[in-house]
């Protein structure tokens, strides 16, 4: 009640702001301090009876979902824990639970500011998740390494093991994880202020947020990066639904560590709508969850958006208050985001007491952390600075020393010098400006060069299986046919041959049952062409070479066109899987010889030497309008293409209207 009735009387004067909010702090730490004991308590009490357990196996996986509830609130407590779980996970040779506790040291270090070695555990982690192949551990893991590499504003290296996450997590279908690396992806782009594809990742981050059972920390985290995107793009509307939503889910799980960053981001929508109440409400309400989790990142940064507010209302007293304290913090935090926001805040703060000098040092350090990739730019940045700092130090001097008629050229000169300077400010930052775009422009383009790497490669997969299952369903139904069906008409044909000098026919019916026999006879014979067109026995027994020697001899008993085929080189066979693939695509040009371009002569030639296996097909059919190429893709080209890719190979074709055409198809060997 005392706390409460000077609480209500310092409210009535804005000089106390300070004491007021001490007040509060003193009382809820009280609070909090009463709570923690009890907890306490009640923690160890819970972990030695855990420890108690007999079988191990049970007992890591007991321990293990305990300890993740103090990896934020209490990390030296789950530090302990997870040396324990380690410790049996080794004795009973589980890797996979090995690997998801060294993941786990890798967090807390990560946690606690401590990034290389957070990267050591990463690399421990990776190394017993490939041992025991855990798609979905080698996931997780990567994912974490590139959180690593993100808070050390390393974002190639971020999206590269972002990437390698997806390639493994999309293998396990479990669309938590994949939901969670999208949004990585997302605060990465809005990073770089590329919001609109920062949106695109972050709604197929909740896309599959609502895919897996309701969790409500993924639906919040989600919702909070759809946020964020849509504040870079100022629709604030849509920005602040978000935010809501994010609000519903975190509370729902008593998640203060991102209640702390939800309502940092919910007092910066307000300071742009110039609701200053309310902006200074949220960012009081960021800054005791903040205190509760105890992680210095969230406290500073917390401080650090308070004094942002206080600023933007020009109450510079208490933005100075909270910019001391933020100091505190990031001292022992080596997150570049904290330090280049406190750099860029001191800076705003300095402005406001018009101590210029001062407040361009501090921008100077906030544009080192904000362009870290461009050292050459910063080091003359630094340099243009130091400059102007040492010159106005010296103009100070001199106006000092000499008379007043020399101080008045001194103005005069320094009015120059100011211009001059003021020049080539606005040159520096306009060609900062350009680099850092440019600079953007090109690591989106690298991002989305691997994106389409990583989309070609899952093509090129599902050719490779689409090709491999038609060949084995060809082989199976030649062999059936040839086996199978073939065996039974020999039968067929062998009883009717015997019954014929058995019965006796009268004239009309032998001549019947004759002609019945010799159409069994063709339909032997066709069916034994049939399967041999779809696997010749001699391609698997004899090879490639003899297979297309006898598929040109079948062809030339027709006589409807000529065919004549050359090889150079192919004294040992090649790979069976290249192979059937060169002789499907000589099949389907000499099928579109025949059936489009209406050839009387084809020559085909088969080249190999140490570097490449050539196939050239040339006819003196048609021909058509190279121009018009794309149009014709339906008369088998595609699927001509598509084994070629398979082989990972070039195709090119010469064709010219009523002059014929030439396939030349180059594979390496």
């Amino acid at each position: 009640m005392i706390f409460y009735v000077c609480i209500t009387n310092l409210e009535k004067l804005q000089y106390f702001y300070f004491v007021k909010h001490l007040l509060i702090y003193l009382l809820l730490m009280c609070i909090f301090y009463e709570n923690s004991l009890c907890n306490s308590y009640e923690a160890d009490t819970v972990y030695l009876r855990l420890m108690n357990m007999k079988d191990d196996s049970v007992k890591v996986k007991k321990l293990k979902s305990y300890a993740s509830d103090y990896i934020e609130t209490n990390p030296d407590f789950a530090k302990k824990i997870y040396t324990d779980i380690l410790s049996i996970s080794q004795k009973i040779k589980n890797k996979s639970c090995e690997s998801k506790c060294l993941l786990a040291f890798a967090v807390l270090y990560r946690v606690k500011g401590q990034h290389d070695l957070a990267r050591s555990y990463d690399w421990k982690a990776l190394d017993a998740a490939f041992a025991v192949n855990n798609n979905e551990d080698i996931g997780r893991v990567y994912n974490n390494i590139g959180n690593t590499f993100y808070f050390q504003n390393e974002f190639d290296s971020a999206v590269t093991y972002y990437l390698k996450s997806l390639n493994y997590l999309e293998k396990t279908k479990n669309y938590y994880p994949i939901s969670m690396v999208y949004g990585n992806l997302a605060m990465i782009f809005n990073n770089q202020h590329q919001y609109s594809k920062a949106l695109q990742l972050a709604k197929k981050s909740l896309l599959f947020a609502n895919m897996v059972k309701p969790d409500m920390n993924t639906l919040g985290t989600a919702h909070n990066n759809c946020g964020d995107a849509f504040g870079g793009l100022n629709q604030l509307d849509s920005q602040q639904y978000h935010y809501k939503r994010a609000l519903d889910f975190f509370n729902k799980d008593n998640d203060l560590t991102n209640l702390t960053v939800l309502y940092r981001n919910m007092a910066d929508v307000e300071i742009k709508r110039n609701n200053s109440k309310l902006a200074q409400a949220f960012a009081d309400s960021s800054l005791k969850y903040a205190k509760i989790v105890g992680n210095n990142y969230e406290i500073g940064s917390t401080f650090i958006r308070n004094c942002d507010v206080t600023l933007k209302y020009n109450n510079l007293k208490n933005a100075k208050y909270f910019i001391n304290e933020a100091e505190v913090y990031i001292k022992s935090d080596k997150n570049w985001m904290l330090h280049r926001e406190w750099n860029l805040q001191m800076s705003k703060l300095k402005r406001k007491q018009n101590k210029y000098e001062e407040a361009f040092l501090y921008f100077d350090t906030y544009l080192q952390y904000r362009d870290s990739t461009e050292n050459a730019e910063t080091k003359n940045r630094t340099t243009l600075l130091e400059e102007k700092y040492q010159s106005d130090k010296k103009q100070s001097e001199i106006i000092r020393l000499e008379n007043e008629k020399q101080i008045q050229q001194l103005i005069i000169r320094q009015k120059n010098v100011w211009l001059y300077i003021l020049i080539g400010t606005i040159l520096s930052l306009s060609i900062i400006a350009f680099l850092f775009n440019k600079n953007t422009k090109r690591k989106q383009q690298i991002v989305e060069q691997q994106l389409l790497q990583l989309q070609q490669e899952k093509e090129l997969e599902a050719t490779k299986t689409v090709l491999k299952v038609q060949e084995e369903e060809r082989g199976r139904v030649a062999k059936d046919l040839h086996d199978g069906l073939g065996g039974m008409l020999s039968g067929i044909k062998l009883n009717l041959s015997a019954m014929k000098g058995n019965v006796i026919l009268q004239q009309q019916d032998a001549g019947l049952f004759a002609k019945s026999i010799e159409q069994l006879d063709n339909a032997i014979s066709e069916m034994r062409r049939v399967a041999h067109n779809m696997m010749p026995e001699s391609l698997l027994k004899f090879g490639l070479t003899q297979a297309i020697q006898d598929y040109c001899e079948s062809i030339n008993e027709s006589k409807i066109v000529k065919l004549t085929f050359k090889d150079f080189g192919l004294n040992e066979r090649l790979e069976s899987s290249v192979e059937i693939v060169l002789y499907r695509i000589i099949q389907e040009l000499v099928n579109n010889s025949i059936k489009h371009a209406q050839a009387k002569n084809t020559v085909i030639q088969l080249v190999k030497n140490s570097a490449n296996i050539t196939l050239t097909v040339e006819d003196d059919g048609n021909g058509f309008d190279i121009n018009k190429f794309d149009k014709l893709k339906g008369f088998g080209l595609t699927n001509i293409q598509s084994r070629v890719d398979y082989l990972k190979g070039n195709l090119t074709v010469d064709s010219e209207l009523n002059k014929g055409t030439s396939v030349f198809i180059e594979i390496p060997n």
